[in-house]
């Protein structure tokens, strides 16, 4: 089984993408890998922190502000207990896909691992998906998550499998 050096966790901050921190963290722990937590800002997400032209400094608090944010989500979503060793944050602004994408390949990840936030019909025809984006242009796994199918209480919830006998749990 390939071993999983540096594992690349993308949040947005949200309760989907809080099951892939946890994953992240659980695979790193198992794997005694790295977590790259990363967030990317959008545009949008600039242009409301940026009514004015700002001077530099100012632009750089907020990915520092991004990063500490990670750091906190990351955290909160290990939940209790040692977390994995080695866990780095990082953010940037841009596209998400493309900037994880990237971010993935200039750090030398082996994995990356992201919730979907599990939209269908219009909205994903519309918004598309990030998490189906980076499936498909990466240059590493990608493990993706539905957090639909994780244990509320912060577990990677059960496993079901389908059985060819009836009234049987595989």
């Amino acid at each position: 089984m390939k071993r999983f050096k540096k594992i690349l966790a993308p949040t947005d901050f949200s309760a989907h993408s809080d099951a892939g921190l946890r994953c992240a963290d659980s695979l790193a722990k198992a794997f005694g890998s790295e977590v790259l937590v990363f967030h990317v800002l959008t545009l949008q997400e600039m242009e409301r922190k940026l009514t004015l032209p700002p001077p530099s400094s100012y632009v750089d608090e907020i990915f520092q502000e991004a990063e500490l944010a990670a750091a906190e989500r990351y955290e909160k979503a290990a939940g209790p207990g040692p977390s994995a060793s080695k866990a780095e944050t990082a953010a940037a602004s841009g596209v998400p896909f493309v900037e994880i994408i990237q971010k993935a390949r200039e750090e030398g990840c082996d994995l990356i691992v992201i919730s979907t936030h599990g939209r269908t019909g219009f909205n994903h025809m519309l918004v598309g998906s990030v998490a189906e984006k980076v499936v498909r242009m990466a240059d590493c796994p990608v493990l993706t998550l539905h957090p639909e199918g994780l244990d509320p209480q912060g577990g990677l919830g059960r496993l079901e499998v389908e059985s060819d006998r009836e009234g049987e749990d595989a």
